[in-house]
């Protein structure tokens, strides 16, 4: 079976003009990270930017080395695609011939040239050879036929690559890179810039794939249908979780779960009943339509919120407080500290806090039961 094994991969790239006086940095990006893809997985790696996603991609493809680590793969050779976010295709050849391309075979007329004039001159050894090959190049037409059904490239099949917009020239790289037959396929932000119409093509051709996929996205919606693993990088560590975005959500934070649930089912009625809309509209039943769309604008309306997880930067305590006192006198500096008109200062109780600092080695100070205690290195 393939797999891919990022074992307690760290990484520390040295970025220059990042550090003191535009020296080098080597602050890590990856600390002991690590997980694995085998055949049929299809993992969503997910973290937020600067964390190390695509980095980790180009370790895969053996264009980066991590500084701490390895990198497994089984077999060592394994064919390994990669697409980013714009498609790397050649704007002068059609759509098929973009698809056909991935052979590098020659066109069935020049084989057949060159078999006739085998066959006068009676170089029946080479018959054979160009006999074989036309079988090949024939199977190669109709994987390339059977795609492009599949693709819905029929009415595009002979356009210029130049002249395809953006989500249809997606779906011809998506194509090639299906067509090499890769044992595992690399999607770096395959969804932005393009239209949701091809979003959704993209989710349910992936979800079909009988191969193994690492993809690094932020549409949630779309790791959550296409995903069946998700790996989570954070504070330059990773955590998998088993299962589609949602599962993870579920796993990692059940209101948060609830949350994502109730805005993935509408979103799911929208895009039934838009389809729904566009088929009416093909069968010219525009009463029907515009009930429709009255459906459409009503269900809009009372969308729920996209859940998003809020974070909180630049956070400090001030740097000293009075707690006032029984006493008619009011804290020292308190308009410093508030920056409007003082007012008396109440204790508080706080319950389930915790505190993380990028640099683990800060020492934090922390009231625990009354006492001022010091505690190194916190997470949380």
């Amino acid at each position: 079976m393939h797999h891919a094994r990022a074992q307690q991969v760290s990484w520390t790239p040295a970025v220059k003009g990042a550090g003191e006086k535009g020296r080098y940095s080597t602050k890590p990006v990856l600390e002991s990270v690590s997980w694995s893809v085998c055949r049929k997985q299809k993992v969503g790696l997910i973290g937020p930017n600067g964390c190390g996603k695509s980095s980790q991609l180009l370790m895969l493809l053996e264009e980066i080395e991590p500084t701490g680590g390895r990198i497994i793969k089984h077999p060592q050779k394994m064919k390994i695609a990669y697409m980013q976010q714009e498609a790397d295709l050649d704007n002068g050849k059609t759509a098929v011939e973009e698809l056909q391309s991935v052979f590098g075979d020659r066109t069935l007329a020049e084989v057949d040239a060159a078999i006739d004039a085998a066959s006068s001159n009676a170089r029946l050894e080479e018959m054979d050879g160009l006999v074989e090959e036309r079988s090949q190049i024939e199977k190669h037409v109709g994987e390339v036929e059977d795609l492009v059904l599949q693709l819905d490239l029929v009415s595009y099949r002979d356009t210029l690559v130049r002249e395809l917009s953006g989500g249809w020239q997606m779906r011809v790289a998506l194509g090639k890179i299906i067509l090499s037959r890769p044992d595992l396929i690399l999607l770096d932000e395959p969804t932005n810039h393009i239209d949701l119409e091809t979003v959704e093509f993209m989710e349910a051709f992936l979800r079909a794939q009988d191969v193994a996929m690492v993809i690094v996205s932020h549409d949630r919606y779309f790791l959550n249908q296409v995903c069946n693993r998700i790996v989570e990088i954070a504070d330059g560590e990773s955590k998998t979780y088993f299962g589609n975005y949602v599962e993870y959500l579920e796993a990692r934070d059940g209101s948060f779960y609830h949350q994502w649930k109730a805005y993935n089912l509408h979103r799911d009625r929208v895009l039934a009943l838009k389809k729904k809309i566009k088929k009416l509209q093909q069968r010219f039943l525009m009463d029907v339509v515009a009930k429709k769309k009255q459906d459409l604008q009503r269900l809009l309306a009372k969308a729920p919120p996209k859940p998003e997880v809020k974070v909180v930067k630049n956070f400090r305590f001030p740097c000293s407080l009075k707690v006032a006192s029984t006493e008619e006198e009011e804290p020292e500096d308190a308009d410093d500290i508030w920056g409007s008109e003082a007012e008396p200062l109440t204790l508080l109780e706080v319950q389930d806090l915790s505190v993380s600092f990028p640099d683990k080695a800060q020492r934090v100070q922390l009231i625990q039961g009354g006492e001022l205690c010091c505690v190194r290195g916190v997470s949380g």
